[in-house]
């Protein structure tokens, strides 16, 4: 897959690479040179548990519920799936 960098320096993901790899706005991505090569790698979000008020919180910098269609995740990947059996 080919993309073009801009004037500006900017990269476009393909919309089908940010689907997999369920990228959205605001997503953080690690920048890894290696040889002549760069990876772009999604940020690992980091969990923890917080102590609000005497109450252990779980939090996480991971994509928000707001953010993410559970729904169509299911169904992308019940489609995955049922495309890998049928070939």
């Amino acid at each position: 897959m080919t993309t073009t960098i801009d004037k500006a320096g900017r990269l476009v993901l393909p919309k089908a690479i940010r689907d997999r790899l369920h990228l959205v706005p605001g997503s953080e991505i690690d920048l890894i040179l290696e040889n002549e090569c760069v990876k772009l790698v999604p940020h690992a979000p980091s969990a923890h548990l917080e102590n609000k008020d005497g109450v252990l919180v779980f939090s996480s910098t991971s994509v928000s519920s707001a953010d993410f269609d559970i729904a169509d995740f299911i169904n992308q990947q019940r489609a995955a799936v049922s495309t890998a059996v049928v070939e």
